[in-house]
């Protein structure tokens, strides 16, 4: 079975200079080394509010500058400290602020995953988490400190889920996953059992 996002074209972003039209944003295109280094947690906040305005009559971003203009503004509230935006904590606090600011008002729910393996959720549970949230045709993020065995992630690094395929019992569960412009797959299980610092996943409520 699969949980998606309704519209994945809502993350499309046309760069005039470039010339071509890439999915979602990248922290690349902060303007200080810092940003750069840092951004992902603010990047993937404006991933989020970006879906939720082009798919439910908000401010609409179709292109690369706006969507610059957008980190910029959610860097103010989602702000990296000296070791990133490390906790879901601070994503959550930072987004909801940034939507009471905009009338946005957007509620955040948090899984934790903590770095000893026996206190993890289990894997039905991070799934279902992240198939409510979906649901809900709001994208979810997630903080991945350590991505253990699975090589598609970066470490200490936030990405927004699109979309989970999974079987009704067992078998193996995949997160879709958009970073910085480009779209992959990541086995949600292997990263479960296997990641040193664990992370967490934030899903959003309006």
């Amino acid at each position: 079975m699969r949980s998606t996002l309704s519209n994945l074209e809502y993350f499309n972003l046309y760069d005039a200079r470039g010339g071509k039209t890439v999915k979602g944003g990248d922290q690349e295109w902060y303007g200080s080394w810092w940003r750069r280094m840092s951004g992902c947690g603010p990047t993937t906040a404006a991933n989020v509010v970006m879906y939720i305005g082009n798919a439910r009559g908000g401010e609409h971003i179709r292109e690369k500058q706006e969507f610059v203009r957008l980190m910029d503004k959610l860097w103010k509230y989602v702000t990296p400290g000296r070791g990133g935006v490390n906790t879901t904590l601070k994503l959550r606090q930072g987004i909801v602020g940034y939507s009471g600011f905009t009338n946005l008002n957007l509620r955040t729910e948090a899984l934790d995953v903590s770095a000893e393996i026996e206190t993890r959720p289990q894997l039905e549970h991070v799934t279902e988490f992240i198939r409510v949230g979906l649901k809900r045709d709001l994208p979810v993020a997630f903080l991945n400190l350590d991505n253990g065995l699975e090589r598609q992630l970066d470490k200490w690094h936030w990405v927004t889920v699109t979309g989970v395929e999974y079987e009704s019992e067992g078998g193996t569960v995949k997160i879709n996953i958009l970073d910085n412009c480009n779209m992959f797959d990541v086995n949600l299980d292997r990263w479960l059992k296997s990641t040193a610092r664990g992370g967490g996943f934030v899903r959003f409520l309006l």
